[in-house]
């Protein structure tokens, strides 16, 4: 498990989002698939870190930035679903993931709002996820 996992519990867990996207189109991958239906959720790695102490333990603690991008059809369902996320994210700041502890999930911005060739609208969202993880 990592961060982009950890996010996709907080929105899994997440009735505002799951309400608007199905969790079978709530993606951790580098890129969504061509026949996705939408709405659909993105979740990829922007940049990650470990922190290596001297005699550290067991665990290292860990930072990723993760995007977060929605695939929308209209500008109203593009916003919605970018407040959903943001909800979510705020209302679930320390999620309980299986394989990782000490989460903790801050929203680090916005960036701008595109429109792919085929009329997508795509919303985006960084966040910073960090974490404690076995050696």
């Amino acid at each position: 498990m990592d961060g982009m996992a950890a996010l996709r519990v907080v929105y899994l867990a997440d009735t505002g989002v799951t309400a608007l996207v199905p969790p079978a189109r709530i993606i951790v991958d580098d890129a969504l698939p061509q026949d996705t239906v939408l709405p659909a959720i993105l979740i990829s790695l922007v940049s990650g870190r470990d922190l290596n102490i001297a005699d550290p333990g067991d665990t290292v603690f860990i930072t990723q930035r993760i995007l977060t991008q929605v695939y929308a059809a209209s500008l109203p369902q593009r916003e919605s679903l970018i407040r959903a996320v943001r909800r979510a994210q705020f209302a679930n700041r320390f999620p309980v993931v299986p394989g990782i502890s000490t989460v903790t999930v801050h929203t680090d911005g916005r960036a701008p709002n595109i429109m792919t060739e085929e009329f997508v609208r795509v919303g985006n969202q960084y966040s910073i996820v960090t974490y404690n993880q076995e050696r």
